[in-house]
């Protein structure tokens, strides 16, 4: 399983459409892990191995960061 597809899965409520199609096709919206989010606002996909993410709700880089981190999702490289 992709870094991507491990968060998609931690961070996905499975109940709103857009968490469960990013569910199926291992990228899209889930919600953001920075901010109390009831609409799925964190864009996330796969490129080279890499994980890009942005949070449409204004988040920074910085803060999802430290909230995957605070899940155990996102390790340092």
């Amino acid at each position: 399983m992709s870094d991507a597809a491990a968060i998609i899965d931690a961070l996905g409520c499975g109940q709103c459409t857009a968490c469960t199609l990013a569910s199926r096709r291992g990228h899209g919206f889930v919600h953001c892990p920075a901010h109390p989010d009831r609409h799925a606002s964190l864009s996330i996909d796969a490129k080279r191995d890499k994980v890009l993410f942005h949070c449409w709700a204004g988040c920074e880089q910085r803060a999802v960061v430290d909230g995957l981190r605070g899940l155990g999702l996102w390790r340092s490289r």
